[in-house]
């Protein structure tokens, strides 16, 4: 009699629905992460080389003319994309290169030191621009080609259009890795030190000093912040203003590129321009996302909770099974809202997407304001439930025993063999992660309770669930 009461509770918890915790689901870890590096003083076009190479294309070089470093500028060609390294001291902002140092000498020249390797047909720039309220009225400019292993000192002449005694009032410093009217080439560069004004020093003009360029980001979470290097603030901060606990997520809306790019979102998932995919592992077809939010809009604005599930099935690999919006109105106070998902079919539901958007992105632009705020706290999942006979096992794969005590076998066909096994609590939190050599698994280390499992290779997944009871 205790032994059949034992599997009825095992039974019953198999048919209940139950929540699970999402990771930092009330937002109260966050993690600074260096992206690159800059010297001190100057902008470059890292975060457009990071964005899409995952590294910069202006780095600190040892290989220094005077001093310990010196600043590399490689051009980098991705697909359709290239990406030439710009230095400067001025501003790589939405409207192009502006701005500089103040500066109210009324110099000779301009130089440097620089060490080469030009590909063929390309082109490195220098140039140097004198400036008195915003009119150029000095220029030096130098092109580069060919190939240099060793530092060349450079003196470029100043040409100036104003007559002495006119002097600037600022100085704008570029210098490009290939020539942006031409034809980049692929791993062309240029190392630069030693940039002086006349016969003084520019203003860390020795790129001695170099700075960290970090984001930080909740823990789970992703966001566009890296954004944020090139077009300050970040717009997914932590905020004090919680629900529960000490932290919650606050996202506002930010328009850059003459207001024709938006980004106000934050995934789970891996995050995509107006979209996401991907997500979290979770044990069975989940039926409700829930949580609480505050949003103040700017206009008629919108925001958006979004789901977006997945399932594996051997003919089509992930396949997207199930896809929910919910749009959020004005809220001052903290407000509760729930997003379902219906679908309970096959494949089942593995990884589920979770979106926030302070703004309404799928639909017209007109509706998307800048400064609108959505704050979101204490996020939970809900399952559907699996069902007593319901063949969790979606493939022909034979586990037993079940429920299980010390080892639990598998009867894998030849697809299957040399896999690996990942088995989940109930919370989708990873319990064992390792390769299957033999067609048993030791499980005496586990407690009494329903486990998933996935049992995968790079062609063919197979997925269920058992028991353990000792």
């Amino acid at each position: 009699m205790k032994n059949l009461i034992t599997l009825l509770l095992i039974c019953l918890m198999a048919t209940e629905v139950f929540g699970q915790n999402i990771p930092n689901s009330n937002f109260e870890n966050w993690t600074t992460s260096t992206f690159f590096q800059e010297p001190q003083g100057f902008g470059t076009s890292n975060i457009q080389s990071y964005m899409r190479t995952q590294t910069g294309n202006v780095t600190k070089s040892t290989d220094s003319h005077n001093g310990n470093f010196a600043a590399k500028m490689e051009t980098k060609i991705v697909g359709l994309d290239t990406i030439f390294a710009i230095l400067t001291n001025g501003n790589l902002g939405q409207g192009g290169l502006s701005g500089g140092i103040p500066y109210t000498t009324r110099v000779d020249s301009v130089k440097f030191s620089a060490k080469f390797n030009l590909l063929a047909g390309d082109t490195a720039t220098m140039l140097a621009l004198f400036k008195y309220s915003g009119n150029i009225i000095g220029v030096a400019s130098t092109n580069f080609q060919a190939s240099s292993s060793s530092y060349i000192n450079y003196s470029t002449a100043v040409q100036w259009f104003a007559p002495y005694p006119a002097v600037p009032d600022s100085m704008l410093f570029v210098l490009f890795s290939s020539n942006p009217g031409k034809n980049p080439v692929n791993g062309s560069y240029i190392i630069v030190d030693d940039v002086k004004l006349g016969n003084t020093l520019m203003p860390h003009g020795d790129f001695e000093t170099w700075l960290n360029k970090s984001v930080e980001d909740a823990d789970n979470w992703n966001s566009f912040n890296i954004i944020s290097l090139l077009y300050p603030p970040a717009y997914a901060v932590k905020t004090t203003d919680a629900y529960s606990g000490t932290y919650a997520l606050k996202i506002t809306t930010t328009l850059f590129n003459d207001n024709q790019d938006t980004i106000a979102h934050v995934t789970n998932g891996r995050i995509m321009s107006d979209d996401f995919s991907g997500g979290i592992y979770v044990p069975q077809n989940p039926s409700k996302v829930s949580g609480y939010y505050k949003y103040t809009p700017v206009g008629n604005d919108s925001a958006l909770v979004a789901l977006r599930a997945f399932g594996f099935n051997n003919q089509a690999n992930y396949s997207n099974l199930d896809n929910s919006i919910l749009k959020l109105g004005a809220a001052s106070t903290y407000t509760y809202f729930e997003i379902h998902l219906t679908y309970l079919g096959y494949p089942r539901i593995d990884t589920l997407g979770i979106a926030f958007a302070s703004s309404n992105i799928y639909d017209n632009r007109p509706n998307v304001h800048a400064g609108s705020v959505l704050i979101i706290d204490s996020l939970n999942i809900e399952f559907a439930p699996l069902g007593i006979a319901e063949d969790y096992q979606q493939s022909n794969l034979k586990v037993y025993p079940n429920p299980a005590s010390s080892k639990i076998f598998f009867e894998l066909d030849n697809n299957l063999k040399n896999s690996s096994i990942k088995v989940f609590d109930v919370q989708g939190k990873i319990i064992k992660s390792e390769n299957i050599t033999d067609n048993y698994l030791d499980v005496s280390d586990l407690v009494n309770g329903i486990y998933f499992y996935q049992i995968s290779n790079n062609q063919e997944l197979s997925q269920g669930k058992f028991s353990i009871r000792h």
